[in-house]
């Protein structure tokens, strides 16, 4: 058996509890962050949502179809508005939403338009 010569030094308790702290504040901060990757599974939806978007804006735009339009695609719900813009008579804005078979708002836009273009 190895026989030990030197003394080892010991810690105090406060160097201790300061390194528990220390360490449990390092778990806590990483189970926080885990948390928040696995429950945002929705980014894939609301980018799927957005691509969607961006569709339906070029063909109302080639199309000329400024109409108010509720309408299922896929597993997504779109509603197409065209609203007044302010006291301007000639300038409209159409708003796209996507929205989940839920009823949340996946993606958003608002874009102006002149009437008579």
């Amino acid at each position: 058996m190895v026989k030990l010569t030197g003394k080892i030094t010991a810690s105090t308790l406060m160097e201790s509890l300061i390194s528990m702290v220390l360490i449990v504040t390092c778990f806590s901060i990483a189970i926080m962050v885990y948390v928040n990757v696995v429950t945002s599974t929705n980014l894939a939806n609301k980018a799927k949502a957005t691509l969607l978007l961006n569709k339906e804006l070029i063909n109302a735009k080639n199309e000329k179809q400024f109409l108010d339009q509720e309408y299922n695609s896929g597993e997504f719900f779109i509603k197409k508005r065209f609203l007044k813009y302010k006291d301007a008579e000639d300038v409209r804005v159409l708003r796209i939403e996507v929205e989940d078979k839920e009823g949340v708002i996946l993606a958003r836009r608002n874009e102006l338009h002149v009437v008579g273009e």
